[in-house]
């Protein structure tokens, strides 16, 4: 484990420490909140992370809030619970409730950063929710920003990509806040300095096989001898700053674009009208195919640009021949409507599931039963209907069951399973005989998917107190 508190750099660099107040209006941008917040930081023991959760916790000292940060240990260096127990130890006399949490199991052999990002996520955000959290604040600075920018340049990404991280990315259950992006890595440890607070340094930040350490060392090599017109922090900044603004306004038209074109069922599938979306400009009609792709096919990430574009090509064209398939999901032309159906194949594995726990299944349905279930039930698994089962089920669904349900959004409807089979189907009415005496209210199955169509959206930290960097 490697602790700094500074001393090694150099006496001539002049270090400009963060102002609270700067700070606190950027975090009261960032609300509404509620009254007496509680509200989480992430907190890995890096200088950005250190630095936010003491803000944090002065911010909500003055709004009779308080703060809990929550340390991921992912078991893939010897020093890191160790790591945990220190910042444990530098919060114990702030007033700062801290919580480290294991990400255990096998690790991948490949992907490591990516899937270290993903469960560290997932473990902060169900502590969250199991807290009442609704807050979750990141320590991503504007170092981290030009760095994020600069490699989706040099990866093709077009305006969604080059707008950088968002300021606040709104989740199912929560909402994740990055109040720092418009500060420095210098000015973050100034201000630690001026704290006398020391921080941990992750030897892995510096590791040549990870792509962000090539793109860390370029921007400092570019910075040392920056002369004009070179590529630096405040050129990428300010370009994202620029496509930021375009973003969000692509996003609302958007978004009042999905409110009069697409029609969502409570069965987790869409319709959208082929005559309205043949009308659009074509970048919105690409963004309605795409965030309705990947929103009913549980994706983190919306479908490649390029398949998207090509999908796109054929509805627009009515060439529409056969069903297709894109980012999970089935896409069909039916009367005067494209409808998106969630493939059935890749669909969840079989998961037991025990009373009182809430589930997301598939990123596309929350999932819970209470005690009473599990009495008559003893033990049961959550898996998809499946290819089988709904020709049977389909036989004896009428009415508003019936009404726009076909094969293909059937099967993969979350069904409930015990060791005598099928037990219930929750959006189907579908429950078997001997257990129809428990209350329909026991098991909670509901569309409520993890990108729903309607999220936020972008929001950027808008550089407006800058000057313009780049020329026109």
């Amino acid at each position: 484990m490697i602790i700094s508190n500074g001393a090694s750099i150099e006496a001539s660099t002049v270090l400009t420490p963060l102002s609270f107040d700067n700070v606190a209006q950027r975090i009261d941008a960032l609300g509404p909140f509620e009254a007496s917040p509680h509200i989480a930081v992430a907190v890995s023991g890096g200088r950005d992370s250190m630095a936010l959760c003491l803000l944090l916790n002065q911010w909500a000292q003055h709004c009779d809030g308080r703060v809990s940060a929550i340390t991921v240990d992912h078991q893939l260096r010897s020093e890191s619970a160790e790591e945990a127990k220190q910042v444990g130890r530098w919060l114990a006399g702030t007033g700062i409730d801290h919580h480290s949490l294991v990400w255990s199991g096998p690790k991948p052999a490949s992907g490591i950063q990516a899937a270290a990002r993903t469960a560290r996520y997932q473990l902060m955000e169900e502590w969250c929710r199991n807290a009442g959290v609704l807050h979750l604040f990141l320590g991503h600075h504007r170092d981290d920003q030009a760095e994020t920018v600069l490699f989706r340049l040099q990866h093709g990404s077009g305006i969604d990509g080059l707008a950088g991280m968002s300021s606040i990315r709104e989740q199912s259950h929560i909402r994740l806040l990055r109040p720092l992006l418009a500060f420095s890595r210098s000015e973050i440890t100034a201000y630690l300095k001026k704290q006398n607070q020391s921080w941990v340094e992750d030897p892995s930040n510096e590791n040549p096989k990870y792509a962000r350490t090539h793109l860390r060392t370029q921007l400092r090599s570019e910075l040392k001898g920056a002369t004009e017109g070179a590529l630096s922090v405040d050129h990428l900044v300010k370009l994202s700053d620029r496509c930021a603004r375009a973003r969000m306004a692509l996003e609302r038209e958007t978004a009042q674009t999905m409110a009069q074109c697409c029609s969502v069922s409570p069965f987790g599938f869409a319709w959208l009208d082929v005559e309205q979306f043949r009308v659009l400009p074509e970048e919105i009609s690409l963004r309605v195919l795409s965030q309705t792709i990947q929103c009913l096919g549980g994706r983190a990430y919306r479908p490649k640009q390029v398949k998207l574009e090509r999908l796109q090509d054929l509805i627009l064209r009515g060439r529409m021949r056969r069903n297709r398939t894109l980012g999970g999901c089935q896409i069909s032309c039916q009367d005067q409507a494209i409808l998106v159906v969630r493939e059935y194949r890749n669909m969840p594995a079989p998961r037991e599931l025990t009373a009182g726990e809430s589930v997301l299944w598939d990123n596309r349905f929350r999932v819970a039963l209470d005690e009473q279930v599990f009495q008559a039930c003893d033990r049961i698994w959550l898996e998809a209907v499946g290819r089988k089962e709904h020709e049977v089920m389909d036989r004896g669904l009428t009415g508003e069951f019936r009404r726009g349900l076909n094969s293909a959004a059937v099967q993969t409807l979350p069904a409930l399973r015990d060791g005598q089979g099928l037990a219930f189907v929750p959006h189907l009415n579908y429950v078997r005989e001997d257990l129809r005496t428990i209350p329909q209210n026991a098991r909670k199955v509901a569309f409520q998917p993890d990108r729903g169509l309607g999220n936020c959206g972008f929001v950027g930290f808008m550089l407006q107190d800058q000057p313009d960097i780049l020329s026109l």
